[in-house]
């Protein structure tokens, strides 16, 4: 395979590059392990070529485009371009609505176009995932699974429900981006594909928060043994990994889903007169929040880094007693407090503006230059 001008040398438990950016046949270009990569690793950091906001305006993004440096400007022009869409004729609009990677910042909705990132192919059962980091003020793609030398690296371009039917996710694909996806999971056949389309029916958003509301009522909550209304949760995790039996795009907004749920069902049990049977069952739930916490912190480590606020968050939140259970326990800290502080950053212009003056004070040392 021959290599184009760059390949990458991220941050990553290995010295070694972890991929290369190569022609795949049937797609242009895309990704390819180098090497063995471990779950969790982290093989790329990547900083915004061109930054996208709801309502930005063409001369935005003329402004953008105009300030790099001539090397990035033929990166960003080197990646390619949805044609159903845009048209064959290269344009700077084309180029970013096609490569544009979401993520959030201070809770608001943003996008950015990425020297490395954006050049990872699609797959419905993808073995990597980008993480906004604002601490860092760039994007992280960390291993879901164990990738084998010579592999393509995936990320999953997301749906409007995690879980979604071949049928769904053929449906928003092709208009979205202009190919119809072919990847293991959509070139299942026969009852193996009938067994995903019923998993990814049972888990999608709509069906789960359904469950979580029925489950929730007082009424069910007291008349329900708690290790039942528990097992049905363990259970729906349990067809997550059989569905990907590495870590899911999405997965740990699950988990938070569960802890909060799990932290609700025991104060609302604990409000009850109080039996003896009532605050066993509030005390189950409230051990159940916490072990899906240490699961949520864990995936979080995983998919995000340690470097991450939100493994932070979690890790903060489980050392300073929330979710502590039994009537002696003082409550615990405020989990939704501790999130919004734990996330908060200067807006995304300040931030991107103080690290690119950070790496031109750098250059400016005569030091050797990091890439951003």
């Amino acid at each position: 395979m021959e290599l184009i001008h760059f390949t990458t040398r991220p941050i990553s438990r290995s010295s070694e590059p972890a991929f290369a950016v190569v022609p795949i046949k049937g797609k242009g270009m895309g990704c390819v392990a180098l090497r063995a990569i471990s779950v969790g690793e982290r093989i790329l950091t990547d900083f915004p070529l061109v930054l996208l906001k709801e309502g930005m305006k063409e001369h935005d993004l003329a402004d953008q485009i105009a300030a790099l440096s001539s090397a990035d400007r033929t990166r960003l022009f080197s990646l390619s371009q949805n044609e159903l869409r845009f048209g064959s004729t290269l344009s700077a609009a084309g180029i970013t609505a096609t490569n544009g990677i979401p993520f959030r910042h201070r809770g608001a909705r943003h996008g950015g176009v990425f020297p490395l990132a954006s050049r990872f192919n699609h797959s419905c059962d993808a073995n990597a995932l980008y993480k906004w980091n604002p601490a860092s003020g760039a994007l992280t793609v960390h291993a879901t699974r164990d990738i084998d030398v010579g592999a393509e690296i995936h990320f999953n371009y997301g749906f409007d429900s995690i879980f979604a039917t071949r049928a769904e996710r053929q449906q928003w694909l092709l208009p979205t981006f202009g190919f119809a996806c072919t990847c293991d999971k959509c070139s299942l056949t026969g009852a193996a594909l009938q067994a995903s389309d019923a998993r990814n029916a049972a888990l999608s958003d709509s069906n789960l928060l359904a469950e979580l509301e029925a489950c929730g009522r007082i009424d069910v909550l007291l008349s329900t043994d708690a290790a039942t209304a528990l097992g049905q949760l363990e259970e729906r995790y349990a067809q997550m990994h059989a569905e990907s039996p590495g870590v899911l795009h999405g997965v740990e907004n699950f988990l938070q889903v569960w802890v909060e749920w799990c932290e609700s069902a025991s104060r609302r049990l604990a409000e009850q007169p109080a039996t003896v049977e009532v605050a066993e069952k509030a005390a189950a739930y409230m051990d159940a929040a916490w072990r899906w916490a240490q699961r949520a912190r864990d995936v979080t480590g995983l998919i995000a880094g340690e470097d991450a606020p939100s493994y932070h968050i979690w890790v903060d939140a489980l050392a300073r007693g929330c979710w502590q259970s039994g009537a002696a326990s003082p409550p615990g800290p405020d989990f939704e407090r501790l999130w919004i502080d734990g996330l908060a950053a200067p807006p995304l212009d300040v931030a991107l503006a103080s690290l690119h003056q950070c790496v031109a004070e750098y250059a400016d040392s005569g030091a050797p230059q990091p890439r951003v």
